[in-house]
């Protein structure tokens, strides 16, 4: 069972700097699911608020999403996206 995490830190950075095809960006809140048995992070997701503001103060949008390379993570986006 994979646990899921709320952190802002260097290692979500990182993973996302390995994982994602255009690295890691500026984000407001992060979120991903870790391995309990090794400590290895699986997916993540972050949320920043636009850089367009015509949609209001209220709005976030997804800033990046990506999994562990050569990993499939099923219902992990929908995990993410509930707990965000």
């Amino acid at each position: 069972m994979l646990s899921l995490e709320t952190n802002i830190n260097s290692a979500l950075k990182e993973f996302q700097d390995n994982t994602h095809i255009s690295g890691h960006t500026l984000f407001s809140k992060g979120f991903y699911l870790q391995d309990p048995t090794n400590g290895e992070i699986v997916a993540a997701l972050t949320l920043r608020h636009p850089f367009i503001k015509k949609y209001g103060q209220n709005t976030i949008e997804i800033a990046r999403f990506s999994t562990k390379l050569n990993t499939a993570v099923p219902g992990g986006f929908s995990r993410l996206l509930k707990r965000a």
